[in-house]
């Protein structure tokens, strides 16, 4: 033990000496080889290009450019704000216009509906009128006529326009009532029309009545159907160009504060 002491003793005396020994040459003390220098140091050193015209010249180009391209910037932005301000326009004629180009529309198309069904019955009663006419007996004779050609919607409701066409077919084939005594038709007509005729007209306005009636209700429904659909697809319509401009809307702010947060 006491032999590891000496030797601790005598290798730190050691040490102290090779550390005090001004003599040694060869330790040489640590000498830093860079400089480090301050900004007044540097800012000597760098060039000046104030007066220099080529630098002068591409500083001054990169500002006119980066201008032009803030104003073209801006001219787009103010072209698509009109732009989003006639769409909104735009919506709003469709949803003004097209709702009176409807309201226009059905209103035609209400009154055309019912000269559709007054036509109808007319042609109803008409048929109705020349069936009534061939069932009788005492006009067989003009059965094989084409009473339609002598019958229509002016005289099929009146005694004196049935006996009118009536004499008017029997005419077409040759049988003219000069005289009562001629036909039992004839006598009917020159004699008692309005017993002959009035039934038969009276069931011809009943016919053109009820036919009227019946495709007035089946047109007008047909009307209304198909103005409700149009009012729909208004609406749709003028509800998709809003999402569309919400969309828009929303695409335009995330990219602008994208570019802000830049």
């Amino acid at each position: 033990m006491k032999l590891y002491y000496f030797k601790i003793l005598l290798f730190s005396l050691l040490l102290n000496i090779l550390a005090h020994n001004k003599n040694k040459s060869y330790i040489a003390p640590h000498i830093p080889t860079t400089t480090t220098r301050v900004l007044s140091e540097c800012n000597v050193y760098i060039p000046n290009y104030d007066n220099d015209p080529d630098m002068n010249s591409v500083r001054e180009n990169f500002h006119k450019k980066t201008e032009q391209r803030f104003h073209e910037y801006d001219k787009r932005m103010i072209k698509n704000r009109q732009k989003r301000k006639e769409e909104r326009g735009v919506a709003a004629s469709i949803g003004i216009f097209g709702t009176i180009a409807v309201n226009e529309w059905t209103k035609a198309a209400t009154a055309a509906a019912i000269d559709l069904a007054i036509q109808e019955g007319i042609d109803a009663g008409v048929k109705v009128v020349i069936a009534e006419i061939k069932a009788t007996n005492a006009f067989k004779s003009i059965w094989y006529v084409e009473l339609s050609s002598f019958i229509n919607g002016s005289n099929y409701n009146t005694v004196d326009g049935l006996s009118a066409a009536t004499k008017a077919a029997l005419d077409s084939i040759g049988k003219r009532c000069t005289s009562s005594i001629v036909d039992r038709a004839c006598n009917g007509i020159l004699n008692n029309s309005d017993g002959w005729f009035s039934s038969i007209a009276e069931a011809g306005k009943q016919a053109a009545t009820a036919a009227t009636e019946s495709a007035k209700t089946t047109k007008l429904v047909d009307v209304t159907t198909t103005s409700t659909h149009l009012y729909s697809a208004i609406g749709y319509s003028v509800l998709a160009i809003f999402i569309i401009l919400l969309v828009m809307v929303i695409i335009y702010l995330i990219l602008r504060y994208r570019r802000k947060k830049k």
